[in-house]
């Protein structure tokens, strides 16, 4: 069976189980037991700090929040043109897909973004299955290369600015792991490129195109991030901040893991220490951002699902 025929019979399976009662008491259980325990670990490591301290130290900056929307809305505003690179659509009216897209990959499970975006493009895009499968599949395996390239990249600044000492906690060997790393990754791009048709189909003009705007979008959106955290917090060291993106990204990577940013906040409060940072105001920025996300995210979903089940789309209209 063919990469479309996979995904289209998953698409078809998953869609059938999700609607059944059993598939979704199932879904709903494995919701709740997933989301309680990040959000116990979350609990804990703020308990750690202290409720209250937490609570009595918000970002007041304007900029923190603009910087913030800013931040949250780049990843499908960017989605939406490299798929405009592929397929003709209209902008605005697609624009709550990649919403809707966003918020099921980063708040749901990992790449159940890609299984609805695959359910939704089918309907409006002129194209196959296998094209349509194609495409999706290539720009992961591009957004993969460009995260992998910034987070070593980020990780390299971070080991030779030398503003705080990596050997405390992570040893003596991290220099000769990144050192591997970036040669593996030197190896890696161009065996990717000889080979790029047994990998994926997308023509290579396109594909470079792509990651170009893929690694800007990484780069825009980790300097968004850090400017987010350095109007807070101005004292801790650029270099602290790198390695703080580089795990974030390194996050966005993990297949199916769910809630990044209840997780990133977890992780961020529990190495706070380590890292240096101030634990009172760190804890509450994390907090404000996730539950800032939270809200946009059910926010926009809800709107933009209440929208959808009153209009169907109309193929022809939508492909002018």
């Amino acid at each position: 069976m063919s990469v479309s025929g996979h995904i289209s019979a998953f698409s078809t399976r998953w869609t059938f189980f999700s609607e059944s009662i059993p598939g979704k008491r199932v879904i709903t259980f494995a919701k709740i037991v997933t989301l309680s325990a990040i959000l116990a670990f979350l609990a804990y490591e703020v308990h750690q700090v202290g409720w209250r301290v937490v609570l009595q130290n918000p970002p007041t900056t304007p900029i923190f929040y603009l910087l913030f929307f800013l931040l949250y809305f780049e990843l499908p505003v960017v989605e939406l043109f490299i798929y405009r690179q592929t397929y003709h659509f209209p902008l605005l009216k697609s624009f709550p897909a990649f919403i809707k897209k966003r918020v099921l990959n980063r708040d749901v499970i990992g790449y159940s973004g890609e299984i609805f975006f695959f359910t939704w493009a089918r309907k409006r895009f002129e194209t196959t299955d296998e094209h349509l499968a194609k495409t999706i599949r290539d720009n992961n395996i591009i957004s993969s290369a460009a995260s992998t390239l910034v987070a070593i990249v980020l990780l390299v600044i971070f080991l030779f600015l030398g503003q705080i000492s990596i050997t405390d906690f992570i040893g003596d060997s991290t220099g000769y792991y990144v050192l591997i790393a970036v040669l593996i990754l030197v190896v890696l791009i161009p065996v990717g490129i000889r080979f790029r048709r047994y990998i994926f189909s997308m023509p290579l003009g396109s594909a470079l195109t792509i990651f170009g705007m893929q690694v800007s979008r990484l780069v825009v959106g980790q300097a968004l991030q850090i400017g987010m955290w350095t109007v807070v917090i101005p004292e801790v060291p650029l270099g602290t901040w790198f390695s703080y993106a580089a795990i974030s990204i390194a996050l966005t990577r993990v297949p199916f893991l769910p809630n990044h940013a209840l997780i990133f906040a977890g992780a961020g409060i529990a190495l706070s220490a380590k890292m240096g940072v101030p634990e009172a105001p760190w804890a509450s920025l994390l907090l404000v951002a996730t539950a800032l996300d939270k809200i946009l995210n059910i926010g926009l979903f809800g709107l933009i699902t209440a929208y959808n089940s009153g209009h169907k789309p109309k193929t022809d209209e939508s492909n002018q």
